[in-house]
């Protein structure tokens, strides 16, 4: 994705998921009356960077109609291949019912002066764009693994309300 304006936009709407992902697992621990359980579980995700940092993106996104800055580094790769001709010969041995051996050579190419090289596209070109946070905690940090890292705490905290029983 080389678009920075829709991928600040995804992010911003992953940033909101995340919160109401928070706000119903509280609702259903509440409604599961297991609170008393599950509030250590609740509390380490209260305190961690990770969570505290989307918690307080989501402020800002809603509240304040900023959003998450991300810086962008871009790359673009072509494989190229290269095609040489060059003369060759060959030669076959040929051994006949009766036993007899022949040899017989091919010059297939001619043996130009120089080898012919010719460039040729192995694939078409690709380009990507990876994202970085702007500034904040997580100043440099790839955006996509922090994404990445931060539904898996989620992920690890529904699981907690279920063994909990909500």
């Amino acid at each position: 994705m080389l678009d920075r304006d829709a991928f600040l936009t995804y992010l911003e709407a992953f940033v909101a998921f995340g919160i109401s992902v928070i706000h119903v697992l509280k609702e259903e621990v509440e409604k599961a009356a297991v609170w008393s359980r599950f509030n250590p579980a609740w509390d380490a995700l209260d305190q961690e960077p990770l969570p505290v940092y989307f918690r307080k993106m989501t402020n800002v996104i809603l509240k304040e109609e900023g959003g998450p800055t991300a810086r962008a580094e871009y790359s673009v790769s072509l494989a190229v291949g290269l095609i040489v001709t060059t003369g060759f010969e060959a030669t076959f041995t040929v051994t006949r019912a009766d036993g007899s051996i022949e040899l017989e050579r091919v010059d297939a190419l001619p043996k130009p002066s120089q080898p012919g090289v010719r460039g040729q596209p192995e694939m078409p070109g690709k380009a990507s764009a990876r994202y970085f946070f702007a500034d904040g905690p997580l100043k440099d940090q790839d955006v996509t693994v922090a994404c990445h890292q931060y539904v898996t705490r989620l992920e690890q905290a529904i699981a907690a309300a279920e063994q909990y029983g909500a």
